[in-house]
């Protein structure tokens, strides 16, 4: 694996956990 890869993988990952971060916090404002 080269390091464009690692990057991008990382950066997927950071954004799949901000997402569902941010979804959380909705579903507590709402409820």
């Amino acid at each position: 694996m080269d390091a464009q890869k690692v990057h991008e993988r990382r950066w997927q990952i950071l954004a799949v956990m901000s997402l569902s971060l941010v979804i959380t916090l909705l579903n507590n404002v709402t409820v």
